[in-house]
């Protein structure tokens, strides 16, 4: 509000209130930082891609005492603080450099349908999120990796949720290479995952086959022995009977010889 009060040429002496203020311009307090952020990334982009006395001065490198009003403060430092990373101002005026790379990067930092916030809103969507450069640029020989890699985007002024940006229309060679790479090791890992499952499963199989015939060769050799002990008793026992049978005949044949003999000798005498 205060920059705002500045471009109304609203004195400070003048008693009206913010919210008296938005009314009259139709906005809200979002819409009015919104457009604070925007005009403030867009005059830095401008700025930087001279060497000049308001290079200088946005830079904070003017030497001087300051009376009165708040602590200096560089422009650079909420350029970074929006990005929502540290970055030196050098690697910042590279990517100004790009005119049309960098004002996509001010305009995907707020509210609309097709900017970050507008893709995130909308539930179960797997949106792949680029920010494009111009072709005509050199952004891609000048960035440093890291900023080529990502970038983090402050999504709202009271939220500290920060998204990764991947500059995909900058990719190298030897990015799609180490991609080429990257999917050849995973499809070995697959084979390879693959190949022990198939192994575990056959060995599983064949343990339980192994498991399987021992308990049936068990069960049959005890079948076996126990219609082997069944029989020897059979035998033992029909042995016994017959012996038996045998000395009770004897015996009986022996009591009849003796009761002749005797009956014999009886009548003789």
């Amino acid at each position: 509000m205060k920059c705002y009060r500045k471009i109304l040429r609203i004195p400070w002496t003048a008693r009206r209130t913010n919210q008296n203020i938005l009314q009259e311009l139709g906005m809200t307090e979002r819409q009015l930082l919104k457009n604070i952020k925007q005009l403030k990334m867009k005059y830095f982009g401008h700025v930087v891609r001279h060497s000049n006395l308001e290079k200088l001065c946005l830079e904070g490198a003017v030497e001087g005492r300051r009376g009165r009003g708040r602590p200096r403060r560089r422009w650079t430092q909420d350029i970074s603080d929006w990005l929502g990373f540290s970055v030196r101002e050098a690697r910042l005026s590279i990517l100004a450099q790009d005119r049309d790379g960098f004002r996509s990067a001010v305009n995907i930092f707020y509210h609309g349908p097709d900017t970050i916030i507008g893709i995130i809103q909308k539930p179960y969507s797997h949106y792949k999120i680029r920010l494009y450069v111009s072709s005509r640029s050199n952004v891609s020989t000048l960035m440093t990796p890291s900023l080529r890699s990502q970038w983090v985007a402050v999504l709202d002024s009271g939220v500290q949720d920060y998204l990764n940006i991947v500059l995909s229309s900058v990719t190298s060679e030897p990015c799609w290479l180490l991609s080429i790479f990257l999917t050849s090791v995973l499809a070995v890992l697959v084979v390879v995952e693959v190949v022990v499952v198939l192994v575990i499963v056959v060995v599983v199989v064949v343990v339980v086959v192994v498991v399987v015939v021992v308990v049936v060769v068990v069960v049959v050799v005890v079948v076996v022995v126990l219609v082997v002990v069944v029989v020897v008793i059979v035998v033992v026992v029909v042995v016994v009977e017959a012996v038996v049978v045998v000395v009770v005949l004897v015996v009986v044949v022996v009591v009849v010889v003796i009761v002749v003999i005797v009956v014999v000798v009886v009548t003789e005498m």
